[in-house]
């Protein structure tokens, strides 16, 4: 990694622990609405995702095999951890 290049941005990070068996009925914990499943990585079963149709939210899951709960956290927007964009960027 080219530490030269690199910056570092905070972004609040929203996480919490829900019942295993209630993974298959999740809803976006902004609109409400149901959310998508994906599984984005076929060697890791016990890391899925979750997007919202309503509000394009994301949702990180970690569910371990044996364990009674899963950790969901909902990844921050891009534009929360994306320095702006310069207006002079912008007109060139």
């Amino acid at each position: 990694m080219n530490r030269n290049n690199s910056q570092i941005y905070n972004a609040q990070l929203f996480c919490f622990t829900i019942a295993f068996h209630r993974l298959t009925k999740l809803n976006c914990r902004n609109c409400r609405s149901p959310l998508d499943l994906h599984q984005p990585n076929q060697n890791q079963p016990d890391q899925f995702l979750y997007t919202c149709p309503g509000c394009d939210c994301w949702f990180l899951v970690q569910a371990i095999a044996g364990e009674s709960h899963a950790t969901v956290v909902q990844l921050p927007e891009m534009s929360e951890i994306r320095p702006p964009v310069p207006a002079s960027d912008l007109t060139s």
